[in-house]
């Protein structure tokens, strides 16, 4: 799980992780699935949180079955509920 600021070097990261043969990111970059505020990029809620694991697991479909797999959200960063 990438966590960090917006236009702070998520992007950079993420693609200097991916570059590695056993690591497989989302896509797109950013599910924004563990937020339940999306408060400085989208007016207030998310709808990602309420839908299922099977919709967070398809954005990781094109990994191999032995891939670490990850994401990277920046709104994790400023919702208090997300590590939960």
């Amino acid at each position: 799980m990438g966590i960090g600021a917006p236009k702070a070097g998520t992007t950079l990261i993420a693609g200097i992780l991916a570059s590695h043969s056993e690591i497989c990111l989302s896509e797109p970059k950013e599910l924004h699935y563990f937020n339940s505020e999306m408060a400085y990029i989208h007016p207030e809620g998310n709808p990602n949180l309420s839908k299922s694991a099977s919709w967070y697991n398809k954005h990781f479909a094109h990994c191999s079955v032995n891939a670490i797999k990850g994401e990277f959200s920046t709104g994790y960063l400023y919702d208090l509920d997300a590590p939960a």
